[in-house]
């Protein structure tokens, strides 16, 4: 009988440590009493198929909220998908659902394709040295001249990979990639020249696939030598040892590939 009683009284503290939770996630959404319950109905049966509990997807859904993240669908997506990334990734919920809110709002993603944007960032640290939370970093810090130049989500967080798999920081590879992006728009002729294309077929490159538009450029630059490669890079506009490092290795890649 003991035995027995000690199980209640272990489940009556998870139900009470799960309605707390909650009372966290309605803190930060706002949301009406029956929208909670549907949540809180969609966390347990969720807990059920996952390895983590009902009030740790609470609280992944209450960080959710401090995000801006509202609406029982949105949520639940959210949370699935933070839950998943923590489990298979260096990061830890709070941080994974930061970087996904971040990103999903750089690119103007819906949150309820998060578990897409998770997924790219699995795939990526499975096939590259990179982290997901490293690629994430690069992702962020590439987001606005990428997005602008007409680079997907998927995209730019594969060069940040590939940044990454070169030795180079998120920094300095965040910060060279999207200057050679903004430039690549201001002087696009420039840019065409050396890819060996006219300037207006360059653009419809750049506006049909910026990376294949990347990729023609570096290609122009296969049959220099890095001298030539710093050179011209100054002329471009991306002038710095650092920017003319990260772009050299990526030459190298491309030679390579």
């Amino acid at each position: 009988g003991a035995a027995m009683l000690g199980g209640v009284a272990a489940t009556i503290k998870v139900a009470g440590d799960f309605q707390e939770a909650m009372i966290g996630v309605q803190k930060t959404t706002g949301m009406a009493d029956a929208d909670l319950k549907k949540l809180g109905d969609r966390f347990v049966e969720m807990s059920s198929k996952m390895p983590n509990t009902a009030k740790e997807l609470a609280i992944i859904g209450e960080i959710g909220g401090q995000l801006g993240i509202n609406g029982v669908e949105n949520l639940a997506a959210f949370t699935d998908t933070v839950a998943k990334l923590a489990s298979v990734s260096e990061f830890s919920a709070e941080e994974g659902g930061a970087a996904l809110a971040k990103i999903a709002n750089q690119f103007k993603i819906p949150i309820k394709q998060a578990k897409n944007m998770g997924s790219v960032l699995n795939e990526l640290s499975n096939v590259s040295t990179a982290t997901a939370p490293t690629i994430a970093d690069l992702t962020s810090r590439m987001a606005g001249a990428g997005s602008t130049l007409g680079l997907t989500m998927p995209q730019i967080s594969a060069i940040g990979a590939a940044l990454t798999d070169m030795g180079i920081s998120a920094e300095v590879g965040g910060t060279a990639m999207s200057d050679m992006f903004m430039e690549m728009m201001k002087r696009t002729d420039e840019y065409a020249k050396v890819a060996g294309m006219s300037t207006a077929d360059f653009k419809r490159l750049m506006e049909k696939d910026a990376l294949g538009a990347i990729m023609k450029f570096t290609d122009g630059m296969k049959g220099m030598d890095k001298f030539q490669v710093a050179a011209l890079l100054s002329d471009l506009g991306i002038g710095g040892a650092r920017g003319t490092d990260v772009l050299l290795k990526l030459v190298e890649a491309t030679k390579s590939a």
